[in-house]
């Protein structure tokens, strides 16, 4: 397995305009870890993280091959973090680039990563691909995110949005300061939500589960939300 430090190969499918075979190489390790992982894997089924599907349909491990092999990976996704890895460094890692770090800091860390792990989970409870219901509803929410894009819908925008938040710590008032000013640059008539309360409300057409944490007894949504 490649670590996140050696991923570039990820995003040079292409040598001299021909497929690359160590892009090819890797992406077959990439399918051996991600169907490894039984928690992210639906019978035959894994999300497929190519650049058109954005982990948001999920495929049989041929086709994810095969739409891998044409569109390339989904941007930044080195921390393959839908099919089951945690997105984390190695406690080691930290006390060495770092020996003198407050320990409040690393409570700080651990509520992060704990965020992350929490909307794992949540991708990871969704329905497969069996339930025509809940794609009936994506569908609804995967409108382009602006006319002519190809790249995300408003659904994934939110989603990609809500995963920075929690990867970075980012702050309610942070996040709401700063959509605004990413919709300025996008075209007119784009359709990013406007706030954290809008990207709350557009999640909720997928249908978060009601599931109980064990230690804190609180539906994971409202942890979820709790800690964001």
């Amino acid at each position: 397995m490649s670590t996140r430090s050696d991923r570039d190969w990820m995003y040079k499918r292409l040598d001299h305009g021909y497929l690359s075979t160590t892009y090819h190489a890797s992406v077959k390790g990439f399918l051996d870890v991600a169907f490894s992982n039984e928690a992210t894997v639906d019978g035959d089924y894994i999300r497929c993280p190519c650049f058109k599907c954005k982990n948001m349909y999920y495929k049989t491990r041929g086709d994810v091959e095969l739409h891998l092999l044409q569109n390339g990976f989904t941007p930044n996704y080195t921390t393959w973090w839908v099919h089951g890895e945690r997105n984390t460094i190695s406690q080691h890692e930290e006390e060495s680039s770092n020996p003198m770090q407050d320990p409040m800091e690393d409570d700080d860390d651990d509520d992060v990563n704990e965020c992350t792990q929490m909307l794992m989970d949540v991708m990871e409870e969704l329905p497969n691909p069996t339930a025509k219901g809940f794609y009936e509803m994506l569908e609804d929410a995967d409108e382009p995110l602006s006319d002519g894009c190809e790249n995300y819908s408003k659904l994934q925008a939110a989603i990609e949005l809500l995963h920075w938040k929690s990867e970075y710590n980012i702050s309610e008032a942070a996040y709401d300061h700063i959509l605004p000013i990413i919709k300025r640059m996008l075209p007119k008539g784009e359709k990013l939500v406007e706030n954290f309360y809008e990207t709350k409300k557009l999640l909720k057409i997928i249908r978060l589960p009601e599931k109980k944490d064990s230690c804190l007894q609180k539906p994971l949504h409202d942890i979820l939300w709790g800690r964001f």
